[in-house]
């Protein structure tokens, strides 16, 4: 689409999900150009969070190549294979991949819960089925009565009295109790909502 087009006002834009690796003409053409446009320089003078990660991580094992020439490895260390690729990524506990994903959708805010499918007219109302209250990550984490049980679970585990959001989702040390939670309640998961045999709707 010319760029001059799509900036008018007029112009209307949506955005589609769409399974990825299967060969769908538009998907496959929006990698090549995402990948074209990574390959160029960057013009802008400030620096994202990403591209600055990439360059130190590619600095870090520049200094490994270039030192491991002048270390000195016993017999026994020579014979074993051992990586020495640095890792930065993101660490988690081990847990299923829905379950991550629905751990970041409600730390997003969007996910599978019916006040984000509400906006997209994927659900007639953006209630909880316990009440006539907005199903938000809030909650559904905090006060949904469908998961009293696993949620006093959750209390134990945790060892507090009481819960808050940043608790359960900016606290590196609650994570592991929360998955746990999540995997025992399926919320924000399509499974929950009862859409596993549906065509997948939701962006994250």
């Amino acid at each position: 689409m010319d760029i001059i087009k799509l900036l008018r006002p007029s112009t209307e834009i949506c955005f589609h999900w769409c399974p990825g690796h299967k060969e769908l003409d538009g998907n496959e053409h929006a990698d090549a150009i995402a990948k074209a446009a990574a390959e160029e320089p960057c013009l802008d003078p400030t620096i994202s969070l990403t591209q600055l990660k990439a360059e130190l991580k590619q600095k870090v094992k520049q200094q490994w190549v270039d030192a491991i020439p002048n270390l000195t490895f016993s017999d026994n260390y020579k014979r074993t294979k051992t990586s020495l690729t640095p890792s930065m990524g993101l660490k988690h506990p081990t847990s299923k991949r829905s379950t991550l994903s629905a751990f970041f959708q409600l730390k997003i805010g969007h996910g599978f819960f019916n006040s984000y499918l509400h906006r997209f007219g994927k659900r007639d109302d953006p209630f909880c089925s316990c009440s006539r209250t907005p199903q938000t990550p809030s909650h559904l984490l905090l006060s949904c009565r469908l998961y009293r049980r696993q949620r006093k679970d959750l209390l134990e585990d945790l060892n507090v009295r009481c819960i808050t959001l940043p608790l359960l989702l900016d606290t590196k040390s609650s994570m592991e109790a929360v998955l746990k939670f999540l995997e025992g309640t399926k919320i924000s998961t399509r499974q929950c909502l009862g859409l596993d045999d549906a065509p997948a709707q939701v962006s994250t």
